[in-house]
């Protein structure tokens, strides 16, 4: 019988990138930098060998408001067959948010589906009345997989779409 290796899975903000990340990574790999920005990266240290590094985008709301980062908040849910990432896009207040989705991926970390709050469809459907954001309507297929679709992970070179439209 061999033994399962030991991997890390957590999520942050990147400084560099202005996004929320989740990663997976061996427990025994763990040297190294992030990807990142040019001017955001520390020079003559090699890339972390990461299983898999994603990226979440910011939302209309985020841009609306300025915020200028979205982080995972507080920490990855793992399930039998899911792990969950709460992205939040905080106000001045990092642990309230002005915008908020959760992405749930499955074993392989690839997105499978968004999930959106009541809270947060309220929010943003009163910007779209309001005229300061454009539709669809939050709390439809094409709002989440406009979120979905910009959705990107580390191919060891440059960071790519999962589901490019």
């Amino acid at each position: 019988m061999t033994e399962k290796k030991k991997e890390i899975v957590a999520n942050g903000i990147s400084n560099g990138m202005h996004r929320a990340f989740l990663f997976s990574i061996d427990y025994d790999k763990m040297a190294g930098k992030i990807p990142s920005a040019q001017n955001y990266t520390f020079l003559n240290i090699p890339l972390a060998d990461f299983n898999k590094y994603i990226l979440f985008p910011r939302s209309d709301v985020a841009e609306l408001y300025y915020c200028k980062y979205n982080m995972g908040f507080p920490y990855p849910s793992i399930f039998t067959n899911l792990v969950g990432v709460n992205i939040i896009e905080p106000n001045s207040e990092a642990t309230k948010a002005v915008f908020h989705y959760k992405v749930e991926l499955d074993h392989n970390l690839v997105p499978v589906h968004i999930v959106i709050g009541d809270d947060a469809t309220v929010t943003r459907d009163k910007l779209i009345k309001e005229g300061l954001l454009k539709p669809p309507m939050t709390d439809t297929y094409e709002y989440r997989e406009d979120i979905i679709s910009k959705i990107e992970y580390w191919d060891g070179e440059k960071f790519v779409r999962f589901f490019p439209h």
